[in-house]
C-alpha cells in the first residue's frame, strides 16, 4: 500500500505490515505521478506493485538509519486495498492511527506508542492515545457529519509528545465531517477541508 503525504512517499507491505519510507530515486518519480493521477483523495493509500530493494538509509531530520524502499520499476498502481477492491475500513470500532495533522506528516518515534483513536459504536465514546496521555470523549454521528465533544486526557507530563497532543485536542472541536477511502480516514472542517488523516490498523 503506497501513499504520498507532506512531500514524502510511504510503503506498507501487505504481507508483513512493515511501513517504510520510499527513496526519491530510481522509478520513484513514475510512482508519484501514477499515484497523483489515480488517487481518489489526498493521502489515500493505493495498492502499488513494484520491483525494488530495501536498504538502510538515514532520512532527513534523523540521525539513525532505517529500512527504505528503493523503487526500481513501477509495475502497477490501483485504487484498492491489500485484500482487493472491496477493502474499506469502517468508521466505528476501528483503530485509527494518526498519519497527518494540518497537512504535516506525523511520525511515531521508535519504541513509542502510536497516536490513535477508536470510536466505540456501543456507547458512542472515543478512546485513544494523543501523544502523552490517554484520550477520551464522546461523538455524535449523522451520515457523513460528525461532532466530537468532551475530548480530554489524563494529566501526566511527558518529555515528548506534548506539542502534538495539544494540536490534536485543538483539532477535534473543528471537525464537522468525515470521509473514508479504502483504509484512510479524513476528518474535515466546516469548509470541507481535510485537517487530519488517519489509517486503519488491524490487531493480530
Amino acid at each position: 500500500m503506497y501513499s504520498y503525504t507532506a512531500d514524502a512517499g510511504w510503503f506498507v507491505n501487505c504481507r508483513s505490515g512493515v511501513r517504510m519510507p520510499v527513496a526519491q530515486e530510481g522509478d520513484n518519480a513514475a510512482l508519484e505521478a501514477a499515484y497523483s493521477n489515480a488517487r481518489t483523495m489526498a493521502g489515500a493509500p493505493m495498492l502499488a506493485t513494484v520491483l525494488g530493494r530495501v536498504e538502510d538509509r538515514i532520512p532527513m531530520k534523523d540521525l539513525r538509519s532505517r529500512p527504505t524502499l528503493i523503487v526500481e520499476t513501477l509495475i502497477s498502481i490501483e485504487a484498492q486495498g491489500c485484500s482487493g477492491p472491496s477493502s474499506t475500513a469502517e468508521l466505528e470500532n476501528t483503530y485509527w492511527k494518526l498519519m497527518t495533522l494540518d497537512d504535516k506528516a506525523v511520525e511515531t518515534p521508535e519504541g513509542a506508542r502510536e497516536i490513535h483513536f477508536v470510536l466505540n459504536q456501543r456507547n458512542l465514546q472515543l478512546s485513544g492515545f494523543s501523544g502523552c496521555n490517554g484520550m477520551t470523549g464522546v461523538y455524535r454521528l449523522e451520515g457523513d457529519k460528525i461532532k466530537f465533544t468532551g475530548i480530554a486526557g489524563t494529566l501526566m507530563a511527558c518529555p515528548t509528545g506534548m506539542t502534538i497532543e495539544r494540536q490534536l485536542h485543538d483539532m477535534f472541536p473543528q471537525v464537522t465531517g468525515w470521509k473514508i477511502s479504502g483504509e484512510t480516514l479524513q476528518l474535515t472542517n466546516a469548509n470541507g477541508t481535510p485537517i487530519a488523516t488517519f489509517e486503519s490498523r488491524y490487531m493480530r
